[in-house]
């Protein structure tokens, strides 16, 4: 992560160092670098108050391979089945089909729901996508890591796509477009955001991203999920606001939750 001189998101160019990190927070997924030269910490936008990490390990390539065998140890089918078997009350993903089902049921007022075409961005182990195409859309999964992409594909059933977006040409329209946890990883948010506008059908479409909470959960402290080393960002309501009109869509709902799992999280709803 190169040393941030300005903020991305308001041009503000004063920054308050917040946490600092020697050695992993708990749960961290594990990497393969040096963890005796361990060494990172964020600092916060003194005006959008957005954080920003900064660190001089090496996550260039984390998500075209090592980030799922790290993360899952090479048991993605096992590690997909306990999660989809969560009772509601402990699923974030139940409540997250939820938020955009009855978003696009209010949204969409001319469509045959059937027709509704869907893209997810960094769709891991395809948890989300898979309830998703339940509802009988046409539903579409890309993801950096061939592994995922194969087990998404070959497993649940769900045409995938193994790119990189931000990197890649995808030509492919869709009604909706949705980035969980996802813009929190990339360098550059809003021009990842701005990108998705070639993919929505002009006119007709809305978008769905969740990011996590600085604010909320700073008020823990520092050994937090939403702090760690692959999170290069962390959002405020602010920032979050500010993301979306920098990459020139309408803010159609911003939300503060904590789900099932304790995350805080920001979503927002968008068109353009």
């Amino acid at each position: 992560m190169k040393k941030i001189i300005q903020c991305s998101f308001c041009n503000n160019n004063k920054f308050k160092k917040r946490f600092n990190y020697t050695k992993p927070i708990t749960r961290e997924v594990k990497l393969n670098i040096d963890y005796k030269k361990y060494n990172r910490f964020y600092k916060s936008c003194t005006f959008c108050g957005h954080w920003y990490t900064e660190m001089k390990i090496n996550l260039k390539d984390l998500y075209s391979g090592s980030y799922v065998a790290s993360t899952y140890n090479n048991r993605l089918h096992d590690a997909f089945k306990k999660i989809i078997s969560l009772p509601k009350n402990k699923s974030d993903n139940y409540h997250r089909v939820k938020r955009i089902l009855n978003f696009s049921n209010s949204f969409f007022k001319n469509i045959n729901k059937k027709k509704i075409k869907f893209l997810d961005i960094g769709s891991g182990l395809g948890v989300f996508p898979y309830e998703i195409n339940k509802l009988g859309w046409d539903c579409t999964a890309i993801d950096p890591d061939k592994t995922a992409c194969h087990h998404i594909q070959k497993k649940l059933g769900i045409k995938t796509k193994n790119i990189d977006f931000v990197k890649s040409r995808f030509d492919k329209k869709f009604n909706i477009i949705t980035l969980n946890k996802v813009l929190e990883h990339v360098e550059e948010p809003i021009k990842m955001l701005k990108k998705i506008k070639d993919n929505l059908i002009k006119n007709n479409n809305f978008f769905y991203i969740e990011v996590p909470d600085a604010t909320e959960a700073s008020k823990l402290g520092k050994d937090r999920e939403e702090f760690g080393i692959d999170h290069l960002h962390v959002f405020t309501l602010n920032s979050l606001y500010l993301l979306l009109k920098k990459s020139d869509f309408t803010p159609l709902s911003i939300n503060r939750i904590r789900e099932n799992s304790s995350k805080f999280t920001l979503t927002a709803f968008g068109k353009f």
